[in-house]
C-alpha cells in the first residue's frame, strides 16, 4: 500500500512537472508548513489535463489529501471558446463529482507556465547564457518586450525558446527546474501564481494561521 501524501499535483508535461516540483520544494518561501507531495504529468499535455484530469487522478483519491491541477490556458484546446475561469470551473466540477469535492483546486496559467519564471534578474539571463543587458536589448529588438522597462515578455514561451536557440543551448526541462529553484516567489504578481500560492497556504497553513 502506498504511503499517504498530503498533495498530488497534475501537470501537463516534463517541463511543468520539474518546474512546479521545484517550487513546491521551497515550502519556507511559499509560506506554508511542511507537506508531502507528488507531481505527475499527463501524457496528453495541456489538452489532456483540461479534459481528463478527473479520470487521471482517480487512482490517487485514497492516498492523497488534496489535488491541485495546473495547465497552460494557451494550448489547452478550448481557449478560443471559453474563458480561463470557465475552463477552471469545468475541470474543478469534474474533479468534485469524481471524489475530490472540497479538496481540489484548478489553476490555468494565462498564457503559460513560463510567465511564472521570468523576472528582471541576472539569474534569468544566466539561465539562457546571456548578459542581462544584452538579453534585454535582444528581447526588445525581437519585439518580445515592448521596451527596456518591461519585465516579462507578452509571449513568454516563444521568448524562452527563442532565447535558448539564439544562445545555441539545448532545450532542457532542467532549465525550468533551475529557474523555479530561485524564482522570486514574493515578487511574482501573476494572478494564477497568486491563486496557486494562496491555495497552498490555505491547505497547509503555518502554525497559528489556521
Amino acid at each position: 500500500m502506498p504511503d499517504k501524501k498530503d498533495l498530488v499535483v497534475l501537470t501537463a508535461d516534463k517541463d511543468a512537472h520539474l518546474g512546479i516540483g521545484a517550487l513546491l520544494n521551497r515550502q519556507g518561501d511559499l509560506g506554508t508548513r511542511q507537506f508531502t507531495f507528488e507531481c505527475v504529468a499527463h501524457p496528453q499535455h495541456d489538452g489532456g489535463v483540461r479534459a481528463r484530469a478527473h479520470h487521471f487522478l482517480r487512482p490517487f483519491l485514497r492516498y492523497h489529501e488534496y489535488a491541485l491541477v495546473v495547465f497552460d490556458f494557451e494550448g489547452c484546446g478550448q481557449e478560443e471558446r471559453l474563458g480561463r475561469e470557465d475552463l477552471e470551473r469545468r475541470v474543478r466540477d469534474n474533479l468534485a463529482i469524481n471524489g475530490w469535492a472540497d479538496r481540489c483546486e484548478v489553476v490555468a496559467i494565462e498564457p503559460e507556465l513560463e510567465s511564472w519564471l521570468w523576472d528582471d534578474s541576472l539569474r534569468v539571463a544566466a539561465a539562457f547564457k546571456w548578459e542581462k543587458r544584452r538579453l534585454k536589448d535582444w528581447l526588445v529588438k525581437r519585439r518580445f518586450l515592448a521596451s527596456a522597462a518591461s519585465v516579462k515578455p507578452e509571449r513568454p514561451k516563444e521568448a524562452f525558446r527563442e532565447a535558448m536557440r539564439a544562445s545555441k543551448q539545448q532545450m532542457s526541462s532542467s532549465v525550468f527546474q533551475d529557474l523555479a529553484k530561485s524564482a522570486n516567489v514574493a515578487g511574482c504578481t501573476d494572478p494564477a501564481f497568486q491563486r496557486f500560492l494562496l491555495t497552498l497556504q490555505a491547505w497547509f497553513p503555518l502554525s497559528g494561521q489556521q
